[in-house]
């Protein structure tokens, strides 16, 4: 098939400027940008009755707001990839993606900051009731 759309959720209003600017300039732009307060949108998501095969997460160092790993599973994606800059955070946000029902299959460190301390971890989950 032709594929299907991404949406893309930022808190950033300048970032979601500039995403909108490129996706223009695709040849076919299939990328929905939302400026705004993850948790809120994902309501309004959920609300509105939008389902997703996948979902890619990549919070701030702080990791995911209290209340999102809630609404992740009421979203009930196909599959689930959380990007973080911090072990702390990630372990935390497993921790209550696991409440929820989610399953880290894989986690993976990746260097994009060569010769620096910082390490981007990418953890692959999949979603609540799916069999090993």
């Amino acid at each position: 098939g032709e594929g299907g759309e991404i949406v893309a959720v930022e808190r950033d209003a300048g970032a979601v400027r500039t995403g909108r600017g490129l996706a223009r300039r695709a040849p076919r732009p299939r990328v929905r940008f939302i400026a705004g307060d993850v948790g809120r949108t994902l309501e309004r998501l959920l609300a509105g009755g939008e389902r997703f095969d996948a979902v890619v997460a990549n919070p701030p160092r702080a990791g995911l707001d209290r209340d999102v790993p809630a609404r992740l599973a009421r979203l009930a994606p196909g599959r689930l990839v959380l990007v973080s800059c911090h072990p702390a955070t990630l372990a935390r946000d497993l921790a209550r993606l696991a409440e929820q029902g989610f399953r880290a299959q894989a986690v993976a460190a990746v260097d994009m900051f060569p010769q620096t301390a910082h390490l981007e971890l990418v953890a692959r989950l999949a979603p609540p009731g799916e069999e090993r």
